[in-house]
C-alpha cells in the first residue's frame, strides 16, 4: 500500500525537455510584464526527477499579486501546450516543500497519476526572501543547475549591495 511519505513520481529527461520547451513557447506567446525571472533548477545528466523546480521572481516594479496571476496564466498555457504532446499531461504545482507530496498525491487521485507533471514553484518576491526561506547553501547548490528561461539570474553572485537591499537587478529579455 502506498503512503504519502514515499509517494514519488518519476519524470524522465524527455518530459523535462518538453516542459522546458513548453514554458519557453508560453512565454513567447504571453510576453510576461510582471515576471522578471523564470528559471528551471534541473540537471539533465541526472536522467530522472521527482518534480521540476521552477524559480520565479517578479519584475522590479511589479505588484506581487499581478506577478502571481501572470504566473498562474503561464502555467495554464504551459499545460495546454503539454496536452498537445500528450492529452494526459497536466501540471500539479506546489509552492511549499512540505506540501509537495500531498498535493501531487491528491492531484493524482483527482486526475489520475498517468500524465502528472509535478512542479515545485519557487516564487520569491525578492532576494532577501530567497535567502531567508532557503537553506544557507541552497544558492551555491543550485547555481550550476539553473537554466535561465526568462530574464537574467543575478542571484548566484549578486552585485555588492547593502544587506537587505531588496530585489536583485533583474532584466527582461
Amino acid at each position: 500500500m502506498e503512503t504519502i511519505h514515499n509517494y514519488r513520481h518519476i519524470i524522465d529527461s524527455e518530459t523535462a525537455k518538453l516542459f522546458e520547451q513548453s514554458i519557453k513557447e508560453a512565454i513567447q506567446k504571453n510576453k510576461p510584464k510582471n515576471i522578471g525571472f523564470i528559471g528551471l533548477i534541473l540537471d539533465y545528466k541526472k536522467g530522472t526527477h521527482h518534480d521540476l523546480d521552477v524559480l520565479v521572481f517578479p519584475s522590479k516594479n511589479a505588484k506581487i499579486g499581478e506577478s502571481l496571476i501572470e504566473l498562474m496564466n503561464l502555467y495554464e498555457e504551459i499545460e495546454k501546450l503539454l496536452k498537445k504532446a500528450n492529452e494526459r499531461y497536466y501540471l500539479a504545482t506546489s509552492s511549499k516543500k512540505v506540501m509537495q507530496e500531498l498535493i501531487y498525491y491528491l492531484a493524482s487521485i483527482e486526475e489520475g497519476s498517468a500524465g502528472l507533471i509535478p512542479i515545485h514553484s519557487l516564487f520569491f518576491p525578492d532576494y532577501k526572501s530567497f535567502k531567508k526561506f532557503n537553506p544557507s547553501k541552497f544558492e551555491e547548490t543550485i547555481k550550476d543547475k539553473v537554466i535561465p528561461i526568462y530574464g537574467k539570474f543575478e542571484l548566484v553572485n549578486p552585485p555588492n549591495r547593502p544587506r537587505g537591499s531588496g530585489h536583485p537587478q533583474l532584466a527582461k529579455n
